[in-house]
């Protein structure tokens, strides 16, 4: 449910009300605390905070999180292209496969 909140309060642009959202969410799911930081990252970079969302994601990726499948590299794609950091994609993706 609270998932489904922070996604709600997301897309109407209430990112203050879609970090506690998701906080709480996280909360309810002491097993994947990693989502949080994607869901973070989404919400950081739909308040232009492209840098925090970047944070985010390097701690995701950091943590071998597999949550969100490609959804996570999806996003990190956006987040470098709104750092205007688009050529880093490619090798960032090699190396986290490695």
């Amino acid at each position: 449910t609270y998932d489904r909140l922070g996604q709600t309060f997301l897309d109407a642009d209430k990112t203050d009300l879609a970090v506690e959202a998701f906080e709480k969410a996280a909360e309810a799911r002491r097993n994947r605390p990693g989502v949080l930081q994607y869901d973070l990252a989404r919400v950081y970079l739909k308040a232009g905070r492209a840098a925090e969302a970047l944070d985010q994601l390097d701690a995701y990726v950091k943590d071998e999180r597999t949550d969100r499948g490609r959804a996570a590299y999806d996003l990190l794609g956006e987040v470098l292209e709104a750092l205007g950091r688009e050529d880093e994609f490619e090798t960032r993706l090699r190396t986290i496969i490695e």
